[in-house]
């Protein structure tokens, strides 16, 4: 599944976002898109991305900016289109983020339901309207798949401003979103620890399996575990 992720804006000149508590919108977008990128490539997601370094200007006018976004989305035949951006107010009690579509009732609305969900929790909510029909934006409306812009909360908000300093946490919200409403799982699945017990005693890696059904083994035991487990993984290298 391909997926590009669009970190809104120019590192500097044409098409520079909003500012504000020492941030700037073009920053944050850009450390999200790389925390998210990381997450979505090793869950196994095909991922383009705009801006691949902080200081990369897509292009050199505020529209070739635009456009170049959308086309390059269209060229990659991605099937989804994800793009970043912070918002802001005059008001520095606003606050919350919000997720633009072209048209409600839609695939994309569906995703941002998605990720909106996840991004509440972290303690951006505060807007009436979560998902908000955008007919002028470019990127939504000239992409060939499902498209959501993002707006991660408010700039311009102390609150705010302080969780995209951390935008790790964004980019796994957004993440775990868009895994959700793909059906991609977003840890690995581990074995449970009974077929994990009668897994290493078909092995021969242990054979008093009732000491560790029942949790009665001890620290000596744990460490003899280790060492067959190590011993059994290098034999088979």
């Amino acid at each position: 599944m391909k997926i590009f992720i669009d970190p809104g804006h120019n590192y500097s000149g044409a098409d520079t976002g909003a500012a504000g508590n020492g941030l700037r919108e073009q920053d944050v977008s850009y450390f999200v898109g790389s925390y998210l990128t990381k997450y979505l490539s090793d869950a196994g997601f095909d991922v383009k991305c705009s801006r691949n370094k902080l200081a990369d200007n897509v292009a050199a006018t505020f529209n070739r900016s635009i456009n170049y976004r959308y086309m390059q989305a269209n060229e990659f035949k991605a099937d989804y289109f994800i793009s970043l951006h912070c918002d802001a107010s005059a008001d520095k009690d606003a606050k919350g983020a919000h997720v633009c579509v072209y048209s409600k009732n839609s695939t994309a609305e569906r995703l941002a339901s998605a990720v909106i969900k996840k991004l509440i929790p972290l303690g951006l909510d505060g807007r009436s309207e979560k998902i908000v029909e955008r007919k002028n934006l470019g990127v939504l409306k000239h992409t060939n798949m499902p498209a959501i812009l993002i707006e991660m909360g408010f700039i311009t908000n102390p609150e705010n401003a302080n969780l995209m300093r951390s935008p790790e946490m964004i980019a796994r919200a957004i993440f775990e979103g868009i895994c959700e409403f793909t059906g991609i799982k977003t840890e690995k699945e581990y074995m449970s620890v009974n077929d994990t017990i009668a897994l290493m005693s078909d092995r021969g890696i242990i054979s008093d399996t009732e000491k560790w059904y029942n949790g009665t083994w001890n620290d000596d035991d744990f460490k003899w575990l280790l060492r067959k487990v190590g011993t059994y993984i290098a034999d088979k290298m």
